[in-house]
This record gives structure tokens, sequence and C-alpha cells, in this order.
């Protein structure tokens, strides 16, 4: 979190292009990594709840626990061994903290515990569009093809959220 002041001062602001830089950097990787930079909304209660909502909802990628050999070639058994230990380690946890300012606005907004709140209803009314059809799809992790796989679809009839 940023003053208001950081978006006007050309000597504290970092641009999109920078942050890339910065990333690829910290990451030591030969491709340009993708950096969504986004201001955090404001406005109304309902912006500061999704923005917090959307803040929160990161905590482990595929890098972290996908394991390369020297040549860049994916170690199979050892990340076998890093999935299963995370799965073990991090069942039923969320990894979810607030600080500062942010911690503020989480209890200002009386959102659900960290921990054993609710992860779908962020509750924010929000309704979907009649016009159109939602189609819930169900993805699962297949270490052998290295990449999400479809397992399930169905329609969501249920419009009213």
């Amino acid at each position: 979190m940023v003053n208001k002041s950081y978006f006007d001062d050309s000597k504290l602001y970092i641009t999109q292009e920078k942050w890339t830089s910065l990333w690829k950097s910290c990451m030591n990787v030969d491709y340009i990594p993708v950096v969504n930079i986004k201001a955090f909304k404001t406005g109304s209660i309902k912006q500061v709840a999704k923005s917090v909502s959307e803040t929160a909802k990161y905590t482990v990628k595929d890098n972290d626990y996908i394991v390369k050999d020297s040549g860049g070639n994916i170690n199979e058994e050892l990340t076998d061994s890093a999935v299963w230990i995370l799965d073990t380690a991090l069942a039923n946890r969320r990894l979810t903290a607030f600080g500062g300012l942010l911690k503020t606005i989480h209890s200002k907004l009386r959102l659900d515990d960290i921990e054993k709140g609710s992860l779908i209803d962020d509750g924010i009314d929000e309704e979907l569009r009649e016009d159109l059809e939602y189609i819930i799809e169900q993805y699962h992790w297949h270490i052998g093809y290295n990449q999400y796989v479809k397992i399930g679809e169905r329609i969501d009839d249920d419009k009213s959220r």
C-alpha cells in the first residue's frame, strides 16, 4: 500500500515496465513475466471488499513447488514429493494474513474470519445477467501432463447470486 502521492511523484512511482523488469531480475528468468499491477479500489464498501478479496487470494504458485534439474527439466519424483508435503502441511489452511492498513480495512468491513470464513461468499450480492448461461467447470492438476485437465462441467441454473 502506498500514499496517494505515490502516483504523482515520478521519483517514487514504479511503472508497469519497471515492475516487469524487477520481477524478471528477481526470478532470474530469460522470459518477460506477466506482471499485473492495479490500483486498490477504495470508492465504495463493495469496491474495497472486492479489492481485499482479490488481494488475499494468492498464496502458492506452481513455480514454488515444481522442482527442475540444472537442465530445466522437471524432476517428477521431487515435484511429487514437494506436492505431497505441501498438500499435507497446508490441508485445511488458508495462509492469509493482513497487516497494517489492510488489517484495518478488513476489520472495518467486518469480513469473515481469515482462517474459518467462507471462501465463496464475499458478502457482495451480485446478480448474474439473465441473458447469459453460466457453466461451472472443474479441473484437476495432472502431473503426467503437467497441466490442468477438465474433470467435470455443469450449467449453473442458480442465477440468484
